[in-house]
């Protein structure tokens, strides 16, 4: 190519793609109008302590320093070039290994100098997250400039003929939908103030086109290896071998999925279907399974939080909860350590895990506060025989009751806040105890006063609901109402 006249070349289209803060930055460069087209996966535009989803409690200023010059001493060039190379001689004697005992021969011979440069030109990469995790430590807790000034230059400069944002189902630090709002913003003033001075709307480069594609996954998805199997039923490609499609789909001009669709619909029938199926005879979650059957389940509820049914997608707000969110919801299966420690009391059966959100009394779901009720049945084991005896049964029965208040705090995110428990009797006319704090509400407490726990429902319609904790906690619940 550097030997043909720069004449007889086309001019090449320049497409940038992002993931994370690297959308970030491709989005900040675009104002230079460089880019033809931007693909940009999990747009985060968030302070350091919401873009790190726990609690990060700023150290005593002596651990801080230590901390910081430690890693930064990790990360400092020779460190991070001795690890590649071991790791790539550590890769390269597992391949020989594997080959030999499947009778493969050896592998094929390394190029020691591309060896070389590639470990050369990965170690300033992989080097910028010894300062960067320092000044974490040391109580850094916003990025400069601030999320707010960000927004506004994104608002005012971003200049990309089309645009493809791609939203991970299940990634609670994803902004893929305020970002796209601001791009719509952009487009409608870059459109009127071309009409203003006469200029041609569709030769203005500052009008973008923008295409939001929801997909199955959580944050880190985009670093699934190439070699795992698909989930959705009847394909065999892999997850990132789709999203490959979609991205080139649409820098060649042509339609991508758009969902809730007709061919949707009949997708999640099936799915629900098969997740049912999956999940009966594990009692919640309780009951141990094959990893195979356990990834086949996560995998299946994966599918269907990358589907938008009707009823998230018409909800108004970013703070506005959808209505099908509110009733009574039964717990059908969840990875949950509060929910899992109930399977190891012992001589105890753990009986209908409910939790119940009513609507609010006004009538609309705004920005405001709801109640939200958790209820455990627990019995002694063996209390199911005594059926024939009700009034028995109930006596020996309790209903473990944990109190929270939920706070929308952004689309699909709940702010949960416990404020405390009982165990109460069935039968009527007994006292109530109360409940010890739970794991969850110290890890709520721990955020501050007024925190609570980020819980970020993927998926709700009228039959079905997920929802996810920051620790990656699932939570899959049906409805009863």
């Amino acid at each position: 190519v550097s030997e043909l006249p720069a004449e007889s070349l086309p001019e090449l289209p320049v497409i940038a793609v992002g993931h994370s803060c690297g959308a970030l930055l491709h989005a900040l460069l675009a104002e230079e109008g460089y880019y033809t087209t931007c693909v940009l996966m999990s747009f985060n535009n968030r302070p350091v302590g919401e873009a790190i989803p726990v609690p990060l409690a700023t150290p005593p200023a002596a651990i801080g320093d230590l901390v910081q010059a430690s890693t930064q001493a990790a990360f400092a060039d020779k460190p991070v070039e001795a690890l590649l190379r071991g790791a790539g001689a550590t890769v390269e004697l597992a391949e020989t290994f594997f080959r030999s005992a499947a009778g493969l021969g050896a592998p094929p011979t390394q190029d020691s100098a591309q060896t070389e440069r590639t470990v050369r030109q990965a170690t300033p990469l992989i080097g910028q997250l010894g300062p960067l995790l320092g000044s974490v430590a040391t109580g850094t807790r916003n990025f400069v400039i601030s999320p707010d000034q960000v927004s506004e230059r994104l608002q005012q400069r971003y200049s990309v003929p089309k645009t493809l944002l791609i939203q991970f189902a299940n990634d609670l630090t994803d902004e893929t939908p305020r970002f796209a709002d601001i791009l719509r913003r952009r487009g409608a003033t870059s459109k009127e103030d071309t009409k203003a001075i006469g200029t041609d709307v569709e030769d203005a480069t500052a009008v973008a086109t923008v295409e939001v594609l929801r997909f199955p996954g959580g944050h880190t998805a985009p670093l699934d290896p190439p070699f795992s199997a698909g989930s959705q039923p009847g394909e065999a490609s892999s997850r990132l071998t789709r999203l490959a499609a979609a991205i080139g789909r649409f820098v060649h001009g042509d339609p991508i999925p758009v969902n809730p669709g007709p061919a949707d619909a009949m997708l999640l029938n099936e799915l629900k279907t098969r997740l049912l199926r999956l999940t009966s005879g594990t009692n919640r979650g309780f009951s141990l399974v094959t990893r195979q059957r356990r990834e086949e389940i996560l995998k299946c509820i994966e599918e269907i939080e990358a589907i938008t049914p009707e009823e998230m997608a018409s909800q108004a707000s970013t703070t506005s909860l959808p209505g099908v969110l509110f009733g009574k919801w039964r717990l059908a299966w969840a990875t949950s350590p509060d929910v899992l420690l109930l399977a190891t009391l012992p001589l105890v059966d753990c009986g209908e895990i409910r939790q119940d959100i009513p609507a609010p009394s006004s009538g609309s779901a705004t920005s405001e506060t709801y109640q939200v009720f958790n209820t455990v049945e627990l019995s002694p084991r063996g209390v199911a025989l005594l059926g024939f005896i009700p009034q028995l049964a109930q006596a020996a029965t309790v209903k473990v009751k944990v109190d929270a208040v939920a706070q929308p705090v952004e689309k699909g995110v709940l702010s949960i806040r416990f404020e405390g428990g009982s165990i109460e009797p069935m039968l009527p006319g007994l006292p109530r105890l109360p409940l010890p704090p739970l794991p969850s509400a110290s890890i709520s407490g721990a955020a501050g006063a007024g925190a609570g726990i980020k819980l970020l429902t993927t998926f709700v319609d009228r039959e079905f609901r997920f929802a996810r904790s920051p620790v990656g906690d699932v939570f899959f619940l049906t409805r009863v109402d």
